[in-house]
């Protein structure tokens, strides 16, 4: 890894080249899937420095340019012998497109261009669906969720429509871009997962790397391991998660821990025709815990009932918990 030395001793030319060639240093370092949280963690330190930010998108923007014309780099970290030469390389690379203004991708109707294949998948309330895309990646479907796939020679493009999906993205030279409302999510070889909800996007990246951006806007964050960004109207916020839990779905479990029971009652919602309401407000904010079968709003019924205080009243396939305990599960009518 090469990284700047003693930045008060340089000026002009010599500290913009040195910072050029620490942040290649760090882009080649971070391409590799087995990235740990501890290189992250000084990459967003070292990051800090608004100068070696803007030296690191130059390096970030030169090579995605480069690569929209073809040109050939490695998709994964140098070993370490020859780190020196390639991020020198890089930071060579980035200086010779400053210069562009705009690199258009390629227009699929020119001839001789290759129109990406445009396909679409679904699943129903309650279903999981695992998608093999050709070059090695897989996508999985939650329940009740729609992706549009576009793939080309020069694009791997996937836009969320509805729902929510976890990628494992193989590793490539072309970068694999996720749209899912007004975020766009990108990546070269990682796993993640997205919930497009009304309010905005949530990512929650599992291992690897990703960045994230909103359609339009400058900023760009990137992601370390078990973390979760949210877009909340304006608002842009990263948390800490566990992953294990995030990603439990794909199981056919769902896992709470010490969330509100009407925020478990409205994932529990999502995997069944039958739903569940708690109209009371305490008992709506009452903490809640357990591992419950994705669909299986019976068991997860009875749990609620024996945990807390509560009754339930039953009416076609709506089933309203109330508290106090003056009854059981009441009989269907």
């Amino acid at each position: 890894m090469i990284r700047p030395g003693k930045q008060g001793q340089m000026t002009g030319k010599t500290e913009r080249a040195a910072r050029l060639t620490a942040a290649a240093g760090w882009y080649a370092e971070l391409q590799d899937r087995a990235v740990t949280a501890d290189v992250w963690q000084r990459f967003l330190i070292w990051e800090r420095d608004p100068a070696n930010a803007a030296a690191f998108r130059q390096v970030e923007a030169g090579l995605e340019a480069l690569d929209r014309t073809r040109f050939t780099r490695p998709a994964r970290a140098v070993p370490a012998r020859r780190a020196a030469v390639w991020a020198g390389a890089l930071a060579a690379a980035a200086a010779l497109v400053v210069g562009l203004v705009v690199v258009r991708p390629p227009d699929p109707e020119t001839p001789g261009q290759q129109a990406p294949d445009v396909e679409i998948y679904a699943t129903a309330i309650g279903e999981r669906r695992e998608i093999s895309l050709a070059d090695g990646s897989v996508i999985t479907l939650n329940t009740a969720s729609r992706l549009e796939v576009a793939y080309s020679g020069t694009a791997r493009a996937v836009t969320l429509l509805e729902g929510q999906a976890l990628f494992e993205v193989a590793p490539g030279q072309v970068p694999f871009v996720a749209r899912a409302g007004e975020s766009l999510t990108t990546a070269l070889g990682t796993e993640f997962d997205i919930r497009l909800r009304p309010e905005g996007a949530a990512i929650t990246l599992i291992e690897g790397a990703v960045k994230v951006s909103r359609v339009g806007d400058a900023r760009t964050d990137r992601l370390a391991p078990r973390q979760k960004l949210e877009f909340r109207g304006g608002e842009v916020l990263i948390t800490d998660v566990d992953t294990a839990e995030a990603a439990s779905w794909k199981t056919g479990m769902i896992r709470f821990r010490d969330v509100p029971l009407a925020e478990a009652v409205e994932e529990m919602n999502r995997y069944s025709e039958t739903k569940l309401s708690v109209p009371d407000a305490d008992l709506a904010g009452a903490r809640f815990s357990g591992v419950f079968p994705a669909g299986d709003q019976e068991v997860f019924l009875e749990s609620v009932l024996l945990h807390f205080d509560a009754r339930s009243e039953r009416s076609g396939s709506l089933i309203t918990v109330h508290p106090g305990a003056d009854a059981g599960p009441q009989p269907s009518p």
